[in-house]
């Protein structure tokens, strides 16, 4: 008995302690892009941010690093090998604007990837192009969140995307 008892003592603080925060979603901007530029982040899944985190990511919007080391979507049949890092972070934006509106967390699409609206497949040399008038959307979107007429809850609704030609994959 006093075995087990010092095994609990000694052996579940330790384990208790050195959960690491990032494994339950809990991490910051910073070192969420770091992660991402240095293909370390090891999640499956998006981090749980919210919608005063946007102003940051929206930091990294035009970043054009390459990544390859990042949380997919398993009912996606595509496989981008690599994305750019803007791309991503427009993408994790896009899901921290859906679960605000829904309560659901998870991916905001198949994949990170943009494609014309009137078309159903990707085209990787589009991407650049994409990301360029998709950042300058999502830009403009959170800054009228602070000068709308319209009340909070109806800006959430507006899809950045949506006076743009491309829609997410």
């Amino acid at each position: 008995m006093k075995t087990l008892k010092l095994f609990f003592v000694l052996i579940l603080p330790i384990a208790f302690f050195s959960c690491n925060k990032e494994e339950n979603g809990h991490i910051n901007v910073d070192r969420y892009v770091k992660l991402l530029k240095t293909n370390k982040y090891n999640n499956a899944r998006l981090p749980e941010f919210i919608l005063e985190d946007i102003d940051e990511l929206l930091k990294y919007r035009n970043e054009k690093d390459l990544i390859t080391n990042y949380p997919r979507n398993n009912l996606s049949s595509a496989f981008l090998v690599k994305v750019e890092l803007g791309i991503y972070i427009l993408w994790t934006i896009e899901a921290i604007r859906l679960s605000s509106i829904t309560g659901l967390t998870g991916f905001p699409s198949l994949e990170p990837a943009f494609i014309p609206r009137n078309a159903e497949d990707y085209d990787a040399e589009k991407q650049q192009e994409a990301r360029q008038e998709a950042s300058n959307a999502y830009y403009n979107w959170w800054r009228m969140r602070g000068i709308t007429e319209a009340n909070f809850d109806s800006w959430l609704n507006i899809d950045p995307l949506g006076d743009t030609k491309y829609k997410w994959y």
